[in-house]
């Protein structure tokens, strides 16, 4: 058998492998760019770099499309859509879908999904959005790995990088005074901050900030 033969079977053998490779390659660098976007409230562009990475049948895309719709970030709240994205998601194994489609489960399922994520816990340290994620998982009974401080720590992190709904939780540890030292003036400082940028759950936790400080007026905007 000539060289070149050789060689050119060996291409076709090899040919599917490198093309899924350079195809996972764009998906990451498209999900990482969109991660970008979204934090900076770019959420247009992210919203489209994500629906494309879904298309392929990335199980992130489809839980960072689920958040877009559940937080209202550049949308309308959509909590039907946003939960249609998560269990898509789920069927993926996606560590972020299986955390917040716990939120919307009997305690039994919730229980299955967050220790599903744990084991896969390593893949929400990559970005800012999946960290709040991570943090929850500390944070929760069902884990087994319950650490307020760890918990402290992840949401902190996903602040400092820029996520609100970061921001919102590390009020909420200070609100709480798990993990970290109770503080309430952090804590509104925290949900103010939040607030500001629009983030609808920053928002209710001012309501509730202003109505058990009976400033009614204030708690109803």
């Amino acid at each position: 058998m000539k060289l070149t033969t050789v060689f050119l079977s060996l291409f076709v053998l090899l040919a599917p492998s490198l093309m899924v490779a350079q195809s996972n390659t764009s998906i990451t660098q498209q999900l990482q760019q969109a991660d970008a976007l979204l934090l900076e409230k770019k959420y247009t562009e992210a919203l489209k770099l994500y629906e494309s990475c879904a298309e392929q049948g990335n199980g992130s895309a489809l839980a960072k499309l689920g958040v877009i719709y559940g937080e209202g970030f550049g949308v309308a709240l959509d909590p039907q859509k946003s939960i249609d994205y998560f269990k898509q998601s789920v069927e993926k194994n996606s560590a972020l879908g299986l955390v917040w489609m716990s939120y919307y489960e009997t305690p039994k399922k919730a229980e299955e999904y967050i220790l599903r994520a744990v084991e896969l816990k390593e893949t929400l340290k990559a970005d800012a959005i999946s960290q709040n994620s991570l943090a929850y998982i500390y944070r929760s009974e069902y884990s087994g790995i319950t650490d307020y401080k760890e918990a402290f720590k992840w949401s902190k992190q996903s602040m400092d990088g820029g996520y609100l709904g970061g921001l919102n939780n590390v009020g909420v540890l200070y609100f709480i005074g798990k993990g970290v030292k109770k503080d309430k003036d952090k804590a509104f400082e925290h949900f103010l901050k939040a607030a500001e940028e629009g983030y609808v759950h920053a928002q209710c936790n001012m309501g509730e900030h202003y109505y058990y400080e009976k400033d009614y007026k204030e708690a109803l905007k």
